[in-house]
């Protein structure tokens, strides 16, 4: 009997490549790429990325699609912003009132889901539309300054 050894390239080929590509540039440019700086700046601009991932999974997982992530993740941060600036609310409460306002629209996302029987593909697609007129409303079509206050 053959064992062949199967290493995950089927499934975990990212992460693969990720590793590879962290240990090239490591390697050509210590100096420079294996920084705390360096892995600072990276999280810090990737961090709404992750968070917009780690949203898209929860669904995928269930076997639904949630295509409206992204204008909820544009909404809520501009929503907060616009809290900040317009009506000097401060951070936290403004944040607190975007995750209320985010965690309204999923609810009313899985009730047309799961209780209307609506297919999730078209509801939350539905419901992107309907978020970026309301984004576009909203914001009066201008995009706001980011906020240079203290946190």
């Amino acid at each position: 009997m053959k064992t062949t050894r199967n290493f995950g390239l089927d499934r975990f080929s990212g992460l693969y490549l990720g590793a590879f590509f962290i240990l090239l540039f490591g390697i050509w440019t210590p100096s420079t790429f294996l920084t705390l700086s360096t892995v600072q700046i990276i999280a810090s601009q990737q961090s709404v990325a992750a968070l917009v991932a780690l949203a898209l999974l929860l669904p995928l997982v269930a076997g639904e699609f949630d295509l409206s992530v992204g204008f909820m993740a544009n909404l809520s941060g501009l929503l907060a912003t616009v809290l900040m600036l317009n009506d000097h609310l401060p951070v936290l409460l403004a944040i607190v009132i975007s995750i209320v306002v985010g965690a309204l629209i999923g609810f009313v996302n899985g009730f047309i889901v799961v209780k209307l029987k609506v297919n999730s593909f078209i509801a939350t697609l539905g419901m992107g539309s309907v978020l970026g007129a309301l984004t576009t409303i909203f914001t009066g079509g201008q995009t706001p300054l980011p906020y240079t206050g203290k946190f």
